[in-house]
């Protein structure tokens, strides 16, 4: 009987706690303060709902479009890496990179690597990247902190085939 008490009122404060989440969720207007870009997206700034599920979301994030350097083309399927998260880009060759700024930290490097060698059209050399992070890029992001979104830094690349 007493397991079946605490069965019943787990699932009450499962779907409690569901719904929680729902209604906790804001919207976030267009500008400089995009709403929170998620992993590898390219959302319409007025239709994307934020949630964020007790996380503080990250103070800017660096997109952008891999492509070929010889022909232009995107490229699908290159691992980017930063300082605290990573993403593999589309198929149109689409990453974002959350990232958090720690002290007066302004540099965050980039890599790119091709991790399934000639799948994608050719095999591609990696590439290092240094991404500055401006004073302006910083008041930037101290006002988005403030609106609930997140600044964005746009970073294109060109990869050479090995």
């Amino acid at each position: 009987m007493k397991k079946r008490v605490i069965k019943f009122f787990d699932r009450i404060i499962i779907v409690l706690l569901g719904f929680t989440g729902m209604f906790a969720s804001c919207k976030s207007g267009a500008g400089e303060c995009e709403p929170y870009p998620g992993w590898g997206s390219y959302p319409d700034p007025d239709s994307v709902t934020v949630v964020a599920y007790g996380i503080r979301p990250a103070d800017f994030a660096i997109r952008g479009t891999v492509t070929n350097k010889t022909d232009g083309k995107p490229i699908p399927n290159v691992r980017v890496v930063g300082h605290q998260s990573s993403d593999f880009t589309d198929l149109k060759g689409q990453y974002v990179v959350d990232e958090y700024l720690r002290g007066s930290e302004s540099v965050v490097y980039l890599k790119f690597e091709d991790i399934d060698g000639e799948e994608n059209g050719g095999e591609f050399a990696s590439k290092k990247i240094k991404v500055k992070i401006t004073d302006a890029d910083k008041e930037k992001i101290e006002k988005c902190k403030q609106e609930d979104g997140v600044f964005t830094k746009t970073q294109n690349i060109e990869l050479k085939k090995k």
